[in-house]
């Protein structure tokens, strides 16, 4: 696994910001073209599946897409209610003990602990031609720990993540190009987002989350790694 570290310089004021992040990344051996099938296939249940609401301080509903922008026609809006390590395929089977030792992997090259279970939300995101996912993140609460995603099928896209200190006036960014098979590991509160899909060739990417704690009342399909 290759680890790169992003760090501010020394500060010196007291007011000066400071940030600390690590991006891994890796290769893994999953026969893809059997992914991508499976995942397509899977669309049309997945979209069957209710749209994910929520009430905002006014008490009005909005749907959820996880700040991707890719609306309510989409696997990512209904994320919350299905896990795709479950799906209980050679290739998802696989996917799910190769990310658990490259999680443990991570946190040694990191001398991170490394937890004795992971629990792990895992749900798939279908791009189509002129589509892209809008910068966001996924976690900055006090139980915030890693995401994930592995790259199933694309064609000259690349992941962008922003410093999350400077994302505002000339955001400071780090362009990774997608390349199928690959996973990267980041700290959930790494802001993202993807450059436009531009093949007619759909470009899927699977996404985790990770917590070494059992989540309670936390929504998600979470499940033990």
């Amino acid at each position: 696994m290759e680890i790169k570290r992003y760090v501010s310089l020394e500060p010196k004021t007291p007011y000066a910001p400071t940030w600390d992040f690590y991006i891994g990344k890796c290769n893994l051996n999953i026969n893809l073209s059997n992914l991508a099938k499976t995942c397509l296939e899977m669309e049309e249940k997945i979209l069957d599946l209710p749209i994910i609401k929520f009430k905002d301080e006014n008490g009005e509903e909005y749907f959820f897409d996880g700040y991707t922008g890719l609306g309510k026609d989409s696997t990512t809006a209904r994320s919350w209610l299905y896990n795709l390590f479950d799906w209980n395929t050679p290739e998802t089977n696989s996917l799910k003990e190769q990310f658990k030792s490259k999680l443990d992997e991570y946190n040694t090259l990191l001398s991170n602990p490394i937890p004795k279970v992971y629990y792990s939300q895992c749900w798939y995101n279908v791009l189509r031609t002129g589509q892209k996912i809008n910068p966001h993140l996924h976690s900055t609460n006090e139980s915030s720990y890693l995401s994930a995603h592995f790259t199933v099928q694309c064609n000259d896209t690349s992941t962008v993540y922003i410093n999350p200190v400077n994302q505002l006036n000339d955001p400071q960014i780090i362009e990774e190009k997608n390349k199928p098979g690959n996973l990267t590991i980041f700290p959930m509160y790494v802001p993202h987002y993807t450059t436009e899909h531009l093949s007619d060739t759909p470009r899927i990417t699977i996404a985790m989350d990770v917590r070494f704690f059992e989540p309670d009342n936390d929504g998600g399909e979470w499940i033990e790694l």
